[in-house]
């Protein structure tokens, strides 16, 4: 099970892969982001920016669509422990409908995603599902703590139980009671 927590890297979201990071001698990637439509409001302290799609953010090694998205900086200058981008500090991110998050052969699928980079906060919600080759977690709302090293899969709402599928498990039918092969037997 660590493996497939470990292969399923969407925690970079929140340390280099989707934003800048502060510290120039940390991993930079290439970030492009297609979309239909932009609406910058800059007329607050803290800038918005809202796209709408469908929306694909690319980058070196991960891609998130998604049908709208906002996103909230301050303004370059201000004290903040967010991380810094030459358009000011990303406070926040927000993906809605239909939101992918794919990294080599991992996925997550939300119909909501949080970014809360001083946090070090992911958060996907609305039937959220996250998939590799060694299995599928499923919840209500699945929450990653990079700075803590933790993942939670939370029940609630119309998902009373979480599910949770590992792939090539072994067998156990001799805890059943069932008669597995002995070396006594000729």
């Amino acid at each position: 099970m660590i493996r497939f927590f470990t292969s399923l890297l969407i925690t970079s979201l929140l340390t280099g892969s989707l934003i800048a990071q502060s510290d120039p001698a940390s991993q930079t990637t290439t970030l492009e982001i297609e979309f239909a439509t932009a609406d910058y409001d800059f007329s607050q302290a803290q800038k918005k920016v809202y796209l709408s799609g469908p929306i694909i953010i690319t980058t070196d090694t991960l891609q998130v669509t998604c049908d709208k998205a906002e996103v909230l900086t301050s303004r370059q200058g201000s004290e903040t422990t967010s991380t810094q981008t030459n358009i000011g500090a990303i406070d926040y991110i927000l993906a809605t409908g239909n939101v992918i998050l794919k990294q080599g052969n991992s996925e997550a699928h939300a119909g909501r995603m949080e970014i809360f980079p001083a946090e070090r906060k992911l958060v996907l919600e609305e039937n959220p599902k996250m998939i590799d080759p060694y299995g599928s977690v499923s919840g209500h709302r699945i929450i990653f703590l990079e700075g803590e090293r933790r993942i939670k899969i939370e029940s609630g709402g119309e998902q009373p139980r979480s599910t949770i599928q590992i792939n090539e498990v072994e067998e156990v039918g001799f805890l059943m009671g069932e008669e597995g092969e002995s070396s006594d037997n000729p």
